[in-house]
């Protein structure tokens, strides 16, 4: 483990950083978003709901397509990625971009990226960028990982594996800084970040990794067999992440025996 600055002097380097790249005269800031076709268990979703997976995976189509516009904090994720690449820069990182393809067993892995020198010093740190609204990024503070978003966890620990990384470092940002929100979320309780930045780190775990690993190999074995698995979460609940699934239609209508049990999380 090396020997890391603190995460307030990282969010002060990191808002110095950010004051450079903003009084540039010029900005020129790309990003990609491939909706390419999922034919194999994806890292970012390894810790989702079994069933949801592996239609993806056999190119099943959902009975409620998500609303266009929920793809608009998506996009700004990527915008925000893109900005937060050139700042970790400006520190004084090395960032490697993340546009390769890594592969741990049956899974693939297109991380953000990963960095080098600075407080890593000859290590290197696998690298995730996530953008959030004040509810999700306050839950991730405070509760931490995994069990603030066991999703998050699982595909960090799948992209250090194929990387061969032992670290990695997510750095949280909120989508708005509004004065008026954050006092709304002052009175309901909840604390919310005062940084711009926060940075989270997660440490590999080998048994953390052969979980995903299991999951990974069922979940291929399911789809080129085609064998059924078992939901993770009851849609009749009417809860989260079912409410959020555009298979919940679909997984409420589906009365066939499960072949197999994905393992749990």
């Amino acid at each position: 483990m090396p020997n890391l600055m603190s995460d307030q002097e990282f969010a002060q380097r990191f808002r110095a950083a950010m004051e450079v790249v903003a009084q540039r005269e010029t900005h020129q800031f790309v990003f990609e978003m491939a909706n390419t076709p999922v034919a194999q268990p994806r890292a970012s979703a390894i810790g989702t709901c079994a069933l949801q997976q592996l239609w993806r995976i056999q190119g099943k189509k959902p009975s409620m397509p998500p609303n266009p516009t929920s793809l608009w904090p998506q996009l700004l994720g990527l915008a925000g990625q893109s900005i937060v690449e050139e700042i970790l820069r400006v520190m004084g990182y090395e960032v490697i971009n993340g546009k390769r393809e890594y592969h741990f067993g049956p899974m693939v892995c297109h991380p953000d990226g990963l960095l080098r020198g600075l407080d890593l010093g000859d290590s290197t740190a696998l690298w995730d960028c996530k953008v959030r609204n004040l509810y999700g990024l306050s839950e991730l503070l405070r509760k931490g990982l995994p069990d603030a978003e066991p999703a998050m966890e699982a595909q960090m620990q799948v992209g250090m594996a194929a990387t061969s990384t032992e670290l990695t470092i997510i750095t949280a940002l909120p989508f708005d800084l509004s004065a008026a929100r954050l006092e709304v979320f002052r009175k309901r309780g909840i604390e919310t970040a005062e940084p711009l930045v926060n940075r989270v780190i997660v440490q590999a775990s080998k048994e953390r990794q052969d979980l995903m690993l299991a999951r990974g190999e069922a979940l291929s074995v399911a789809a080129l067999t085609g064998m059924t698995v078992a939901r993770e979460f009851n849609p009749a609940d009417g809860k989260f992440p079912c409410t959020f699934c555009p298979f919940m239609e679909d997984c409420l209508l589906n009365t066939a025996e499960p072949d197999m049990v994905i393992p749990a999380l």
